[in-house]
């Protein structure tokens, strides 16, 4: 079997497993919708590679997918996998994404002995474990980089899709996109939920406002369809936001209807 018939096998294994394992999320069979051929994805807290994989299927073997994931276990899943089924479309790199370069801790939650990398979070750049509170933690030094310093360093100009699920570090991200932002207009997919955020000073109220500053407009998934908000979800935690002069503006706007 070729490299992309497994990739493509591998993804639509997961895409069947969405409705019946709470653990994958309903965008994983989604936002592929919006990647074409050939596009630029980035994967930011990439965990085990889930949408790592289902972004490389669909850019497919033109395409470029890269991986920021800081933990090496989740890292040796994605080596892994990677090495199964051939993608080499698909960049990994051992770092935590933030709004700047330099070194930084990860605190890695443990529950009765057993890692839980969900819910791992940047304590360097973190006022206390706020939503972690009560759980016992593993300390990692891990390398931090900047999606503009990283991408400027390995001759990426423009990004088509960023994903972003960092526990609450979210903003630190943007921050340090902004040269991305501004002159690829990506779509961003962006976990935000107020209990990691609140960590790290900020809401989700203040990162749709930001973005929506920018020109971005928001939408949530809900029943299968993208649906306009103008506010972040209480309910939903990942957010999309595309920019109307973006490359995904008319699938967006066939996706979203009136907005």
């Amino acid at each position: 079997m070729s490299t992309t018939r497994r990739i493509r096998a591998a993804a639509a294994l997961l895409h069947r497993l969405t409705p019946h394992v709470d653990a994958i999320e309903d965008e994983l069979d989604a936002l592929p919708q919006l990647i074409g051929a050939g596009s630029t994805c980035l994967d930011v807290g990439a965990k085990h590679g889930a949408y790592t994989l289902t972004m490389a299927d669909a850019a497919g073997p033109s395409g470029r997918v890269v991986a920021f994931e800081p933990l090496p276990g989740p890292r040796r899943v994605i080596r892994s996998g990677r090495r199964l089924l051939g993608g080499r479309g698909i960049t990994l790199v051992p770092a935590a994404v933030a709004d700047g370069p330099g070194h930084g801790t990860i605190g890695l939650p443990v529950r009765r002995g057993i890692p839980v990398p969900g819910r791992a979070f940047l304590t360097s750049r973190a006022d206390g474990l706020g939503s972690n509170a009560g759980w016992r933690h593993r300390t990692l030094d891990v390398e931090l980089v900047s999606l503009d310093g990283w991408c400027y360093a390995h001759g990426i100009t423009d990004v088509d899709v960023i994903k972003v699920d960092v526990e609450g570090a979210e903003q630190h991200v943007i921050d340090g996109a902004a040269r991305l932002l501004e002159r690829s207009l990506p779509t961003l997919l962006l976990e935000l939920e107020d209990r990691h955020l609140d960590r790290f000073g900020t809401t989700a109220a203040a990162i749709v406002r930001g973005l929506v500053a920018r020109g971005y407009r928001a939408a949530v998934l809900a029943r299968g369809r993208w649906r306009a908000v103008d506010a972040p979800s209480t309910t939903i935690r990942n957010h999309l936001f595309w920019h109307p002069d973006g490359r995904h503006a008319a699938a967006m706007r066939a996706q979203v209807g009136s907005v």
